[in-house]
């Protein structure tokens, strides 16, 4: 697993900003699928829709992201922190959440 530096990331995430707001006609998703992200503070990020497949999560903080739609198939999210996280409709199978935080972390919508 490669993990990204700095500037990667933040690249990344001002694309997946960009993307957003234009509604896909500007910028680019955030796809982050297999990457080490172990450890991160992603707060209140908007990451609606990113592709996060395989990626490793653990310890993760994402306090209050939101992560709409997202696509965590098969993530790592042992120990992340998601209270009050965004995750209606985001796809969760096969993912690893033994003992996430979760608390007021929305999943309707979500798969399980």
């Amino acid at each position: 697993m490669r993990k990204p530096n700095v500037t990667e990331l933040e690249k990344c995430f001002k694309d997946h900003r960009l993307w957003l707001k234009s509604e896909g006609n500007s910028g680019q998703r955030a796809v982050l699928n297999g990457f080490d992200l172990t450890d991160l503070n992603l707060q209140g990020l908007k990451l609606e829709n990113a592709e996060l497949r395989g990626a490793d999560m653990t310890g993760v903080q994402l306090r209050a992201a939101d992560l709409t739609g997202a696509d965590l198939r098969g993530c790592r999210l042992a120990h992340a922190g998601l209270q009050w996280a965004n995750l209606a409709g985001a796809n969760l199978s096969a993912a690893i959440h033994a003992d996430a935080h979760l608390q007021y972390t929305n999943l309707s919508g979500a798969i399980l």
